[in-house]
């Protein structure tokens, strides 16, 4: 969400509102998922340098860029709130950047944001932290997440899923939800979202479920 687009926002925001309808609006980055085409001949920017699934080389970000990434999520959650959207969701899932950043698949980064687990949650904490910081304790931010990685020998290699150890550390930022990916076939795991997001929900006084899908 940028300033040229609050004007849509807030109209169409206006009009679903009429129909006692609630919007929310998904804030995303794609970090490698994407191809120099898209970017107009850059390359695609990632934790860690790699290749993207059609072989084009990204760049890592520097520290500095990680940094001033997490303030233009938070930017484009004031600017939605102030628009009239009701809520933002945090796309952390899929192996987009925000995902990349969180499992050592893909982050082999040495500064702050990368090698320990609490440093490659750092970047989502910090955009989650500022959003709520700036939005206030009321306003509603979600977090899409991946129960699985659906990744070759994954399972085998790390005793607990990133994103699942995830949910567990991001239960205490202030989140109003999970939307939780790939749970259909892992029953397990959705009670294990319903938990992390009851003992939130329990500290925030506040409703706070996941939505599996």
């Amino acid at each position: 969400c940028n300033e040229g687009q609050m004007t849509s926002f807030a109209r169409l925001a206006r009009r679903i509102h009429k129909y006692d309808a609630k919007i929310f609006l998904q804030l995303y980055h794609p970090g490698k998922e994407t191809t120099v085409a898209n970017l107009g001949g850059k390359a695609p920017v990632c934790p860690s340098q790699m290749k993207t699934r059609s072989g084009e080389m990204t760049r890592a970000l520097s520290t500095e860029e990680v940094e001033a990434m997490v303030q233009k999520f938070v930017k484009s959650a004031v600017l939605a709130q102030k628009a009239g959207i009701d809520g933002v969701e945090v796309h952390a899932a899929h192996g987009y950047l925000i995902n990349q950043f969180m499992t050592p698949l893909f982050n082999k980064r040495t500064d702050k944001y990368g090698g320990s687990f609490e440093n490659r949650m750092r970047f989502p904490s910090e955009i989650i932290s500022g959003i709520r910081a700036a939005c206030g304790s009321d306003y509603v931010i979600s977090v899409r997440i991946s129960a699985d990685e659906f990744i070759e020998g994954v399972r085998a290699k790390l005793p607990e899923l990133p994103d699942q150890k995830a949910a567990r550390y991001q239960r205490d930022f202030g989140l109003s939800a999970y939307d939780a990916r790939h749970l259909v076939e892992h029953r397990a795991t959705v009670r294990f979202f319903e938990a992390c997001m009851a003992e939130a929900g329990d500290a925030a006084g506040k409703l706070a479920k996941p939505v599996a899908n």
